[in-house]
């Protein structure tokens, strides 16, 4: 399965209609947060996901306003297109979010404020890093995300990291961090992982508290100078 197939499976994912059938399917409290006239579809990432050489993932998408998100009728290809380049700056379009609408949205800027601190400089949002979440349905305030984390990330969770090009994975808050600790094998409450065995390669692995958390957030108040030195160094030996 390439990434526009894999785009398009997660974004028409088979579990939605067997939720919309049955109140005892794991997904069913949150796909049925949404009306199914309105609904808005699962998001597989966004960002170059092939190229991109930081990873963020979180719980869940948040339900968006008006052009955040590819309509229904949107081919295979230009659904993987869109969430592969919705963040690109040389294209012009109805549905790209530009600068301001970035900047308007409180997650978005929060990670891109710990991917300029991982490389030393102002990180471009799709090119330096991509964003991913180990529940792909919408929702606010992660309503139906504990109810639906088993069985989304055992769908979805390895074919995503397995194709993504991520030297480093930042995992953000205490869904993410809870999957990915049991999946790899880490210890949750250390911050910094090198050497990690990730589906596709080895990779360096970040645990941080999720950018809408009530406490310190930044890199500095969560790794040494020393890990700071040697996960900056990781993207210098990548552009030399």
């Amino acid at each position: 399965m390439d990434f526009r197939q894999l785009a398009s499976a997660i974004t028409r994912c088979p579990e939605i209609p067997r939720a919309r059938m049955s109140g005892g399917h794991p997904c069913a409290k949150i796909v049925g947060l949404q009306r199914e006239d309105a609904f808005q579809s699962p998001e597989p990432w966004r960002g170059h996901i092939e190229t991109a050489p930081i990873l963020f993932v979180s719980s869940n998408p948040s339900i968006g306003g008006e052009y955040t998100f590819p309509p229904s009728g949107w081919s295979e290809e230009r659904v993987a297109s869109y969430y592969r380049g919705c963040f690109d700056h040389h294209v012009k379009g109805k549905y790209q979010v530009d600068e301001r609408e970035f900047s308007s949205v409180q997650y978005w800027r929060e990670v891109r404020a710990r991917a300029s601190e991982l490389l030393g400089r102002r990180a471009v949002q799709g090119e330096d890093f991509a964003i991913t979440e180990v529940v792909h349905c919408k929702s606010t305030q992660e309503q139906g995300v504990s109810e639906a984390l088993e069985l989304c990330v055992q769908r979805w969770m390895e074919p995503v990291i397995e194709r993504c090009a991520a030297k480093v994975i930042v995992v953000l808050g205490s869904y993410a961090r809870r999957v990915c600790s049991a999946c790899w094998n880490l210890d949750g409450t250390r911050s910094v992982h090198f050497d990690v065995s990730t589906p596709g390669k080895d990779r360096t692995v970040v645990f941080l508290p999720h950018p809408n958390a009530r406490e310190k957030r930044k890199l500095l108040h969560h790794t040494t100078d020393q890990e700071r030195l040697r996960l900056r160094s990781q993207f210098q030996l990548k552009q030399a």
